[in-house]
């Protein structure tokens, strides 16, 4: 099959292949691909290992955030430190755990539940 410089050749030629490989019952709204961009003062993985979610491994940019939280802590606020999350479940997990802790100054582990 040839592909011709003629940009209605080209048209046409995406609309066999589209036509040919289509799935039974044709092509959805959920089909179309996602085209959304980045957003000024967000942080994005743009890398990643295979699994998780990154731009290199096919996902679009609102899977690919990169969550982040910066927390200053003690008394006097003299730490600054800046955690990164994979997903706003597990920041917020976090949260809900700095909430827990907050007022005591040690913990000690107790397996199970009413040890």
């Amino acid at each position: 099959m040839k592909i011709h410089k003629n940009s209605k050749s080209l048209g046409n030629l995406i609309k066999k292949i589209n036509k040919d490989n289509a799935p039974p019952g044709g092509w959805a709204a959920a089909d179309r691909v996602v085209k959304d961009k980045p957003e000024e003062g967000k942080v994005y993985a743009l890398t990643g290992a295979r699994g998780t979610s990154c731009i290199a491994n096919g996902n679009n940019w609102k899977e690919s955030e990169v969550h982040q939280l910066t927390i200053r802590w003690g008394s006097d606020k003299e730490v600054t430190k800046t955690y990164t999350f994979n997903t706003i479940f597990e920041k917020d997990s976090f949260l809900k755990g700095v909430d827990e802790a907050n007022g005591w100054l040690e913990y000690e582990l107790v397996e199970g539940p009413a040890a």
